[in-house]
């Protein structure tokens, strides 16, 4: 070329990094070498939000090379803006230098003519070039980049940063002088920064611009892409041959974008999307919230977490009417005890003098001192010694004497308690035998996970109203459990039987076989069209609906 066509070229090329990339940049691709980049339809999709979006959050599946768009990203900017300053973060220090080895490639095989700024520092987690332009490597650090004043920070794999609240607290600063940010990654869970960010600016309640790309808008990964009938997702067979022997987490994480199914919650994600479709009232504000108006007769319990009022911590408690364990009133605040043992016998005393189950840790003792002063007729106390498997305790009233030494006010949750509590109000949301109203509930239901095989809150979170409820189940299983449980758990499995009518006709003696007699017998129940009924031995039949008093007789 002339120096007029190059000139044209590089004036080209510093107004189009699509057209740039495409041309003139390099990437290494482990089995086929030094290759020319193509970028896909989803790729220039990226690069026009990078430009017109100063806050740019991707969520992505793995395999779509956004390593290299963003490498070639930063060759462009640093190659045709004078003075740019930019950082690159990720999970470990040596993801961190490979974005960077990235771009060195890149800017190491372009034309010579094309190279207008010269390479003045190379090094493993640096480069910089004549015109003022840098970008550096950094690992996960709450002190990285905080003295830096940076034109572009990439953080990449965003939601996989241990302790990255607190990291983002101190690294958005960098970029307060007009600088640009790049967040990447695939999902991991809810509740952490990354998933708060992109749920925020998918709602338009944030100043970043969001981009989700699906791992079937790679061109490589569709030669026969449909939609599984079974699952209704897309699938193929690279996608069967990557995810084969990966876990529906990994799958969730790696390939599906799915935040709640990615996580390792404690509650699966189908309990929890059957617990949202219930909810009734959405606020998530503080305060008291009733549901359902007390009944005379009717038999409530109530589960009480206490915090000390001046931390991040919540109190927190629930109603539930025992027999159907429908959530009808619930409270949470940032409250003192002494505010919280008055407040909680008032909502106790409104529904027939619930009884009252309170956590006596530290705070909690203080909190049933206010309720002894208030004089509370019905409490739970816990009879000292008592293991799982054995009955717990009994009710009583709040006063001094109510109960003899060998019982003491309210419930333990050390050690293996809290689990045990835990599975209980797993296995009741399970069954789909309790119901909440709550989006506070749910809310908490989101982040509350395995951690070193504890669960708890995720980091930042809160659990005060699951621990209410479990509290409250676990009591209310060990006080009314011969009476409710049974017939509970043996609806649930009821309403969760089908009957299916397909016919096999693949194998022998199918109809499509001339030989082929229909069954007559369907074992122990008697006919399709009425599945409850089952056969005894001696011939004869019960109905398994009236045992546990669902089922009505016709009349004649």
């Amino acid at each position: 070329m002339n120096k007029q066509a190059v000139r044209d070229e590089i004036i080209r090329c510093g107004q189009d990094p699509v057209y740039f990339m495409n041309k003139y940049v390099k990437i290494r691709h482990p089995t086929r070498g030094l290759i020319p980049f193509k970028t896909f339809e989803y790729q220039n999709r990226a690069v026009g939000n990078f430009r017109k979006n100063r806050f740019n959050i991707v969520l992505k599946p793995r395999q779509t090379g956004f390593t290299e768009l963003t490498s070639a990203f930063i060759v462009w900017l640093m190659l045709f803006r004078r003075d740019q300053s930019i950082l690159c973060m990720s999970i470990k220090a040596e993801t961190a230098k490979n974005l960077v080895r990235r771009v060195k490639t890149a800017l190491k095989n372009l034309p010579k003519w094309l190279l207008i700024a010269d390479i003045v520092t190379d090094n493993k987690t640096s480069l910089e070039l004549s015109n003022g332009s840098w970008v550096k490597s950094v690992a996960k650090s709450a002190d990285a980049g905080r003295s830096e004043a940076l034109t572009l920070l990439v953080i990449d794999e965003a939601a996989h940063i241990d302790g990255f609240d607190e990291i983002w607290t101190s690294i958005r600063p960098t970029v307060s002088a007009g600088g640009r940010i790049i967040m990447l990654s695939t999902p991991n869970g809810v509740g952490n920064v990354f998933h708060r960010i992109y749920t925020d600016a998918e709602e338009g309640r944030s100043d970043f611009a969001h981009l989700q790309v699906n791992w079937w808008e790679h061109p490589e990964h569709i030669s026969d892409l449909h939609v599984d009938p079974k699952t209704g997702r897309h699938t193929s067979s690279w996608f069967k041959r990557e995810t084969k022997d990966m876990s529906l987490r990994e799958i969730a994480q790696e390939y599906e974008c799915a935040f709640l199914a990615s996580g390792d919650t404690f509650f699966t994600p189908d309990i929890i999307e059957w617990a949202r479709a219930l909810i009734t009232d959405t606020d998530l504000s503080d305060g008291l919230k009733i549901f359902v108006e007390p009944v005379r007769g009717r038999t409530y319990i109530m589960g009480c977490d206490s915090a000390t009022g001046d931390g991040r911590d919540n109190s927190g408690c629930h109603v539930f009417e025992v027999e159907s364990m429908e959530q009808v009133a619930e409270y949470r605040g940032k409250v003192h005890s002494d505010q919280y043992g008055p407040e909680i016998c008032r909502l106790g005393r409104r529904y027939n003098n619930a009884l009252m189950v309170v956590e006596n840790n530290a705070v909690g003792l203080a909190v049933l001192e206010h309720v002894k002063l208030d004089n509370y007729p019905n409490v739970f106390y816990m009879r000292r010694g008592a293991k799982a498997g054995m009955k717990l305790g009994d009710p009583g009233a709040a006063g001094e004497g109510a109960m003899t030494s060998e019982y003491m006010r309210g419930v333990m949750t050390l050690g293996p308690n809290r689990q045990i509590m835990l599975n209980k109000l797993e296995e009741l949301l399970r069954n789909q035998a309790i119901r909440f109203h709550s989006a506070r509930f749910v809310s908490e239901m989101e982040t509350f996970i395995w951690n070193n095989r504890k669960p708890e809150a995720r980091a930042g979170k809160n659990d005060d109203m699951i621990m209410a409820a479990a509290l409250a189940v676990w009591i209310r299983d060990n006080i009314y459990g011969d009476v409710y449980n049974n017939s509970e758990m043996t609806k649930a499995m009821i309403g969760a039987m089908k009957v299916s009518a397909t016919t096999n006709t693949q194998i022998h003696g199918a109809s499509k076989n001339p030989e082929h007699v229909p069954a007559r017998s369907l074992g122990v129940f008697s006919t399709p069209g009425d599945p409850y009924l089952m056969k005894l031995p001696d011939g004869k039949q019960i109905n398994m609906l009236e045992m546990v008093g669902l089922y009505v007789p016709r009349k004649g």
